[in-house]
């Protein structure tokens, strides 16, 4: 299966959140830009063309000048001062931004109405991969809303939190049960572990996989062929390809 095939399999896996949308807007190369996962501002550097990043972002960081791809499918991407998201442009090129007249705000107001789950549950303190202390508040379209002590609130992927104190060691073994693996706003779909060697899939359809350190080998299945990873206990990894980070994070309920 190839790279582009096994992203748009992966994405397809889960069910787009009902909830509404922000606007979107074309954006282009040359604009200052931030996404959900980090206040941090970055820069588009090319916009894909060619599999398997067609219409992703690369977005340059100071600590990562060469940039790192992001896909709008799964990370919303702000323009620089705004809460718009970003989506590729159409025929037409867009031109560089002008220069916001003030940064993005680091955080904004802990919205209403959020649900206490077993993955974010209301109360847990948290750090966050900035070492941000903060309170979770519940999860809000498959992300973790934390209030932080600086003030404000911010919306996390569930494994982007590490529990104030320490951070628990990655396993090398899968906790049988049921996971929820989220794609962020693209939603969440279903796996069961059901032994140390074999799992089922959403459609019922059992596959196997090995272990070799917290590495993990899907040998069969409908996940054959994806990079995944131990995170944690009871969490794991998903990618089209091997990468630092994880397009979708499963966690046990």
């Amino acid at each position: 299966m190839s790279a582009r095939k096994r992203a748009t399999n992966l994405i397809a896996l889960a069910v787009l959140a009902s909830s509404a949308q922000a606007a979107t807007m074309p954006c282009g190369v040359g604009w200052r830009v931030y996404t959900e996962l980090s206040s941090k501002i970055g820069t588009i550097e090319e916009i894909g063309t060619e599999a398997p990043h067609v219409g992703w972002f690369r977005i340059s960081y100071d600590w990562a000048p060469a940039g790192e791809w992001y896909s709008p499918a799964i990370v919303d991407i702000f323009p620089e001062a705004t809460q718009d998201r970003c989506q590729p442009p159409g025929a037409s090129a867009a031109q560089p931004q002008p220069a916001a007249a003030a940064p993005a705000s680091d955080a904004s107001p802990v919205p209403s109405g959020l649900a206490s789950t077993q993955t974010c549950p209301d109360g847990r303190r948290v750090i966050d991969r900035e070492h941000r202390a903060g309170t979770v508040r519940g999860e809000r379209n498959g992300m973790c809303v934390v209030e932080l002590d600086s003030g404000g609130g911010r919306s996390y992927l569930a494994w982007m939190l590490e529990p104030e104190g320490g951070k628990p060691a990655a396993g090398g073994s899968l906790t049988p049960g049921r996971y929820a693996c989220s794609a962020g706003a693209a939603g969440t779909f279903p796996v069961e572990i059901v032994d140390g060697s074999s799992y089922v899939d959403r459609a019922g359809t059992r596959g196997s996989y090995s272990l070799d350190g917290d590495g993990i080998d899907f040998a069969s299945g409908s996940l054959s062929g994806y990079y995944a990873r131990v995170l944690g206990n009871g969490k794991f990894g998903l990618s089209s390809k091997a990468a630092r980070s994880f397009s979708v994070v499963c966690n046990r309920k």
